[in-house]
């Protein structure tokens, strides 16, 4: 048998592969043992699976079909057609000993799912009831916590005992109505206690920064509640009144700038500041633009300073040109009238010259005169020569020479002549030493 025929026979009805697996093929003996285990595993599985009978219809169907082939080749072939009517005789009684088993699993599979089916839907009616009866049970609670929480919400109005209890009968399957009209009650007083305290706020708010900004939104909530045994109008009308002066003021204050923004006066500025100053509460705006004007004032202020600054500047600048060109006339004056001494002094040097010449001339003349003449003496003890001039020369020293004497010709630059030696010592000279 080929191969191809034993593997059909494998699929087809496995024991009968199996066998002519070990008869007709030279498959390894590992290939064939593996081959049963795996077949035996599949078997086993088949089995405990109760599919057995399924099983066995099916390979009755496909030995039937594989001995209808076989008979119709043999019918070709003019063959032998035991074999194939055998073939197809096993799958016959297969197929009818298989196909009532099937019929009954498959009924009996039908009444165990219906009764599956019959108890699934009896276990859900239950599971319903009693789904229902602790809804039932959970209402009743739930009703209890919320009339509890109802109540406790009455005795201590407050949010946080309110919104629970908002929350338990929100959450209630029937809506209570006795429970929704009692909250109502208690939620009008929260909201008229919430506005209470927020009217408060918006006038301490107003008191804190009086504003008509603030003074207005105090008075709506004010305005839009029920007040009962409540200062909030009385000093709301102090507000009001502070108010109205702080915008005279401002208005003040407003016209005082715009004059400056207009003239752009130091005086005016000055009064605008001390008019924004004064308001109680701080305009930014205001505020801004006096800055705004004061840098413009600052910088003409600027500007005329710089202009008297280079006024005073140029004047200085004048002044000190003035001063050096005094200066100038002075040093040239100065430099004339020094060029004028120097000329006086050099006529004076230029005098003196001549006349030491001219003395010297007359020294010399008067030596060479004494050297040519004897001096003539009188009885007294004088030195006088022709002319009755005196000879007696007194020196620088201090001291006198006599004609003759050691140092007498030596003197040539006398400072005085003496006619006799008591005449030159009354003059507070002395005599030589030698």
């Amino acid at each position: 048998m080929k191969s191809w025929k034993v593997i059909i026979w494998l699929c087809a009805f496995y024991p009968a592969g199996i066998y002519f697996m070990f008869k007709h093929t030279k498959w390894k003996k590992g290939i064939k043992y593996t081959i049963t285990a795996f077949l035996s595993i599949i078997a086993g599985i088949i089995v405990t699976s109760g599919e057995l009978f399924l099983s066995l219809l099916i390979s009755g169907m496909f030995i039937f079909l594989i001995g209808l082939v076989s008979i119709i080749k043999s019918f070709i072939n003019k063959g032998n057609k035991k074999a194939p009517i055998t073939i197809l005789l096993v799958g016959i009684v297969l197929f009818g000993f298989s196909a009532p088993h099937v019929e009954n699993q498959e009924a009996e599979r039908v009444a165990i799912e219906q009764q599956q089916q019959k108890e699934k839907q009896e276990k859900k009616e239950q599971e319903k009831e009693e789904k229902e009866k602790r809804e039932q049970e959970k209402q009743l609670v739930q009703l209890k916590e919320a009339t509890a929480a109802v109540e406790t919400a009455e005795q201590d109005k407050n949010k946080e005992n309110y919104d629970k209890a908002y929350t338990l009968v929100v959450a209630l399957a029937l809506e209570d109505e006795d429970l929704t009209k009692r909250l109502k009650v208690i939620d009008a007083y929260l909201i008229k206690e919430e506005k209470m305290k927020e009217a408060i706020l918006a006038v301490e708010a107003a008191e804190e920064n009086k504003t008509r900004e603030n003074y207005d939104k105090a008075l709506s909530l004010v305005s839009s509640i029920d007040l009962e045994d409540s200062d909030l109008d009385t000093r709301l009308v102090e507000v009001e009144k502070f108010v109205v002066s702080e915008e005279n003021k401002n208005e003040k204050a407003v016209a005082a700038l715009e004059k400056v923004e207009a003239d752009k006066n130091r005086d005016s500025y000055n009064a605008a500041s001390t008019l924004i100053s004064a308001l109680a509460v701080k305009n930014t705006n205001l505020t801004y633009r006096l800055k705004e004007v004061d840098k413009v004032i600052s910088a003409e202020e600027t500007r005329i300073a710089a202009e008297k600054a280079k006024e005073a500047e140029e004047a200085q600048k004048a002044e000190e040109a003035r001063k050096v060109k005094e200066a100038q006339i002075a040093e040239e004056a100065r430099k004339v009238k020094e060029a004028q001494k120097a000329e006086e002094a050099r006529k004076a040097e230029e005098a003196r010259v001549v006349e030491e010449n001219k003395k010297a001339t007359k020294e010399a003349e008067q030596r060479e005169q004494a050297k040519n003449k004897t001096p003539t003496t009188s009885s007294a003890g004088s030195y006088v020569d022709a002319q009755g001039n005196g000879l007696i020369k007194g020196s620088s020293s201090g001291i006198y020479h006599v004609p003759g004497s050691t140092y007498y010709d030596k003197t040539t630059n006398p400072v005085a002549y003496f006619t006799s030696v008591e005449e030159a010592k009354a003059a507070g000279y002395r005599a030589p030493k030698r």
